[in-house]
């Protein structure tokens, strides 16, 4: 497993091609699991579960980080 820190822009899928590449061996993702971006952790995030827990009971859509509205059927 591997830890990769990075900016925008940074083609992990890509890194591991290359490194199988440089290894002679071929190289590609099983799993890819982004746990930050930005000041947003994957700790901090919500369950899919929970937001529609939270949704239930509520008139007002989910509002998504770049503006748009989620709302959710119950």
């Amino acid at each position: 497993m591997f830890k990769v820190v990075c900016s925008k822009g940074t083609y992990i899928r890509r890194l591991a091609h290359d490194l199988g590449v440089k290894l002679g061996v071929g190289g590609y993702l099983h799993t890819l699991c982004r746990t930050q971006i930005g000041d947003y952790c994957l700790d901090q995030a919500y369950s899919l579960e929970a937001l529609l827990k939270i949704n239930r009971f509520s008139d007002f859509p989910i509002q998504c980080s770049g503006g748009e509205s989620v709302q959710l059927m119950p």
